[in-house]
This record gives C-alpha cells, sequence and structure tokens, in this order.
C-alpha cells in the first residue's frame, strides 16, 4: 500500500472520506476497514484512511484505456481526497 499524507482541514475519518468520493461520482463500498473504489481506467481502489494519511492500493488497469488519461484521473482523484497535488506529493516524498 501506498501512504499519502493528508494536508491539514483535510477529514481522515472513514466516512468523510466515504462522502468525498461518493461526491466526486465514483462508486464506493465497505470491505471490513477499507473503502473500494473505482474509477474510470482502474476497477479497484482499497482505501484505508489512517490518523493524517491515507493507505492507498490500486487494482487491475483495464487494458483498453488510455494510461495517460487513467493516470490523471487517478492523480485527480488522490488530489481530491489529500489536498495535495501530484508535484506537491512528489517533493513530499523526496524531502529528507
Amino acid at each position: 500500500m501506498r501512504e499519502y499524507p493528508v494536508k491539514k482541514g483535510f477529514p481522515t475519518d472513514y466516512e468523510s472520506i466515504r462522502a468525498k468520493i461518493s461526491e466526486l461520482g465514483y462508486s464506493v463500498r465497505s470491505e471490513g476497514d477499507l473503502l473500494i473504489a473505482s474509477i474510470p481506467g482502474i476497477s479497484r481502489i482499497e482505501i484505508k484512511p489512517d490518523k493524517k494519511k491515507i493507505l492507498v492500493n490500486t487494482g487491475d488497469y483495464d487494458s483498453g484505456s488510455d494510461k495517460l488519461a487513467v493516470v490523471r484521473a487517478y492523480n485527480d482523484f488522490i488530489e481530491k481526497l489529500t489536498g495535495y497535488s501530484a508535484k506537491e506529493r512528489k517533493k513530499l516524498m523526496t524531502k529528507d
């Protein structure tokens, strides 16, 4: 699972993240302590809320979809949940 830090002021509780995913128009369901969502191009995204971060694991990519569009959709999805853009997340990950 990949860890994503969440910007201050963005909720990290289970119900808030579930509501946010639904608000974005994506399907979401629960499996134990995981939220399972899907976006165009990725059939399964597992999300586990944590204190100041979310843990995300991606499942199968649809082979027929445009890879660049899938990456953009995924980055936009994660940005809406964490408050950090892909560029900001990269900077945080490489920070010592």
